[in-house]
């Protein structure tokens, strides 16, 4: 397929340029199918037949160079200020091209160096981008919306400017802001660059201690805060904040249609707790970072959200959001599911070696259970009998069970302690992830490049070291080498900060221009 696909494309005709076309080329593999029935044979070549659409352009030099560049922010800013240069190939300004501008943003936290046990921002639906930063899992992809768009043109130096508008979150959030400019010269040639930066709410953050979300009733929280500055370090001011609890839950109602029945789950948002502290500064030790312990009462079962809000000194406002789950005797405050479903919560997101993950089940439903750690097999399992007041799971984690494992629990009520008028078996099944830091296994690359510039032709030797996290060195680790370049797509030029944006792999597989690699064994040395 690869071979036809190469020749169908070099054989497709040259269009116009201001005139895209589009080719369907169809791929079918027929040799394997001689040895097969009618019926057979119909089915595989439906399933081996697809198409592709290429679109199709008249190839064109780059004629013009383009530079893009956004202007420092500070917190709270409602307008970005954007500028860009355009500059044909024989040194003249591209005076007069056509400029396109467009704002993207999605809201992010943020993730200070050295104090991944804090949470600062709104974590009330987790946060995915914590792992990329911290672990180096999963990518910082992120889904932007749209914020603003302009039109304009160069000038006679070939320069434009704007100032895009923000739209603000409503939840005092940090964003991630992605600008880009297409430029369009006379010759219809489409350049575009794009930059990335962020803007904070505020001068300070204050960090929630990550600590473990489940909780039996009439256990306070505790809860450990801190004030940070955007460097990180502890802030060098007194900061008065707000604390406000809410407890919710769930009352469940059954109807019964025809042989069926459907649960309808009402949803209560109860006021527990409102108070206001101040976290001090530390002058004397500024480079320690102090918490403050709050106490949070949990008198009643539910999921606590525990929201803190306050003002830097310039009246900029800031929001840090959790969610806790407190369980124990009395109504199960749970949202309940028709059939089998039973969400689990596990206390943490991260694990270690010689830690116990506590499950908490999301189930009105008392009964015993069937646990069984899993990965690609069952790798042990145990029974345990779970009520309103103890409807934890208690796992050992060990050492085999980085860099995840997946824990599912199986809950059966039997017929005989069964409160329903024709007693039957209750059955609730539910799996949760449980990641574990695979910090023994981490490797550690440095790089040195003797020098930042070559020239065409020439040769570049770089050397590294491959450590363990004992910082011992690896003796024939697998290393592979990555010389990207820019790459150009159809008539326009993704640059280095696109492709930074859209991740590293489609950067590397998504252009024309494939980077090439060097695939090699490093020696520790």
């Amino acid at each position: 397929f690869c071979a036809a696909a190469l020749a169908a494309v070099l054989a497709l005709p040259a269009r116009a340029a201001d005139k895209e076309d589009k080719k369907a080329i169809s791929f079918r593999d027929d040799d394997a199918l001689s040895d097969l029935d009618f019926v057979q044979r119909q089915w595989e070549q439906t399933n081996r037949e697809f198409t592709i659409d290429i679109p199709v352009h008249d190839f064109k030099r780059q004629s013009l160079e383009v530079t893009m560049d956004i202007a420092p922010l500070q917190p709270g800013a409602t307008t970005v200020p954007v500028s860009a240069t355009a500059i044909n190939l024989t040194g003249i300004p591209a005076s007069g091209a056509k400029v396109n501008w467009f704002l993207r943003s999605c809201p992010v936290n943020f993730y200070p160096k050295n104090l991944s046990d804090y949470e600062f921002g709104d974590y009330r639906n987790g946060d995915s981008d914590y792992w990329a930063h911290y672990y180096g899992a999963g990518d910082d992809w992120h889904k932007m919306s749209l914020s603003n768009t302009q039109t304009g043109a160069t000038d006679m130096e070939g320069k434009a400017r704007a100032e895009l508008t923000l739209t603000r979150d409503k939840q005092n959030r940090a964003q991630l802001l992605e600008a880009s400019c297409i430029i369009t010269n006379d010759n219809k040639t489409n350049v575009l660059r794009s930059a990335t930066t962020r803007i904070d709410p505020a001068k300070v953050y204050i960090g929630l201690k990550r600590d473990s979300r489940v909780s039996s009733m009439n256990c306070p929280l505790q809860l450990d805060l801190i004030a940070v500055g955007l460097d990180g370090k502890s802030y060098s001011r007194d900061i008065p904040v707000k604390i406000d609890v809410t407890r919710q839950i769930f009352v469940p109602t059954c109807f019964l249609s025809g042989e069926e029945t459907t649960v309808k789950n009402e949803e209560e948002q109860i006021s527990v707790f409102s108070d206001e502290a101040l976290i001090p500064a530390h002058p004397e030790r500024p480079e320690a970072v102090l918490p403050k312990r709050v106490t949070i009462p949990t008198n009643q079962p539910g999921i606590y959200t525990v929201t803190i809000t306050g003002q830097d000194e310039e009246g900029h406002s800031f929001l840090t959001a959790s969610e806790y789950w407190v369980y124990g005797e009395g109504c199960s405050p749970w949202r309940c599911y028709n059939g089998l479903g039973m969400t689990l919560v596990p206390d943490k997101t991260l694990y270690r070696a010689g830690d116990t993950a506590k499950i908490l089940l999301q189930t009105p439903i008392e009964g015993d259970v069937v646990v069984m750690v899993e990965r690609e097999r069952v790798m042990r399992a145990f029974c345990k009998r779970v009520t309103l007041s103890d409807s934890v799971v208690e796992v050992p984690i060990e050492e085999g069970d980085a860099p995840n494992v997946y824990a599912s629990i199986f809950l059966v009520k039997g017929a005989i302690d069964s409160e329903r008028i024709a007693g039957m078996p209750q059955l609730k099944l539910g799996y949760c992830r449980l990641n574990v830091d695979p910090e023994a296994s981490r490797l550690k690359v440095a790089c040195n490049t003797p020098e930042t510039s070559v020239l065409p032709g020439s040769q570049q030797k770089l050397s590294g070291t491959v450590t363990d996290a004992a910082n011992q060195p690896v003796k024939g680790a697998e290393v592979t080498l990555f010389v990207a370049l820019l790459a150009v797509h159809g008539a326009g030029i993704m640059d280095a900060g696109f492709a930074h944006h859209i991740g590293f792999a489609g950067f590397l597989y998504g252009f024309d221009n494939l980077p090439a690699f060097l695939h090699g064994h490093a020696h520790g040395h």
